[in-house]
């Protein structure tokens, strides 16, 4: 598994979230050996070099969808933009994720089709089904640093317990609704499967 965990993103005006690290840690922590990239780790070459041995992606921290730029917030500086890198279809081929089995996109928006006017770019959730990858978890919405991280973490219990992906994710949600502090739509139903159970 590939665990990249990013709750402060440099060059950009955004708040850290805290809980993005922690949920990484949790999530890296159900797997036997999980190759974990944080911060300043968290590169564009080495997310595409790790990814290429990974069966599991999960990734935690900031996505942004505007019409400049989509995709996943790195912790890595781009020296052209002195922007943050960004994970995006554009920035990846087919060939690096052609061992992924899953791809868990834990930020704002990574369902949602990219407001590039013009352009041709893949959401990520797209371009990770189209290239082959079986299962991918994305959001529909801008989500709540803390409870998405223990969506998380009941939907990774789940899956452990051998749930499959999309009962896990509704097994999750189930739980996650039934909690005073998270009965709102807003932060359990934002996370959905795309492809094959």
């Amino acid at each position: 598994a590939l665990v990249v965990g990013v709750p402060a993103v440099p060059g950009e005006n955004l708040p850290p979230l805290a809980d993005a690290g922690e949920e990484a840690r949790t999530v890296a922590a159900h797997f036997k050996a999980p190759q974990e990239l944080e911060e300043s780790t968290a590169t564009l070459a080495a997310i595409r070099r790790e990814l290429a041995t990974s069966e599991v992606f999960h990734f935690a921290g900031h996505g942004v969808s505007s019409p400049q730029r989509a995709g996943l917030l790195l912790g890595s500086v781009d020296p052209k933009s002195q922007h943050a890198q960004v994970l995006s279809s554009e920035s990846l081929i087919p060939r690096d994720l052609a061992k992924l089995q899953l791809a868990v996109l834990s930020a704002c928006d990574t369902a949602n089709q990219p407001q590039s006017f013009g352009s041709s770019a893949q959401n990520l959730s797209d371009f990770f089904i189209s290239s082959g990858v079986p299962q991918v978890v994305a959001s529909r919405w801008n989500v709540d640093s803390y409870q998405t991280s223990q969506f998380m973490s009941e939907f990774y219990a789940r899956l452990f317990q051998g749930y499959k992906v999309a009962d896990a994710i509704r097994s999750a949600r189930l739980t996650v609704s039934h909690r005073p502090d998270s009965s709102h739509p807003y932060y359990w139903a934002a996370f959905e499967f795309q492809g094959t159970s």
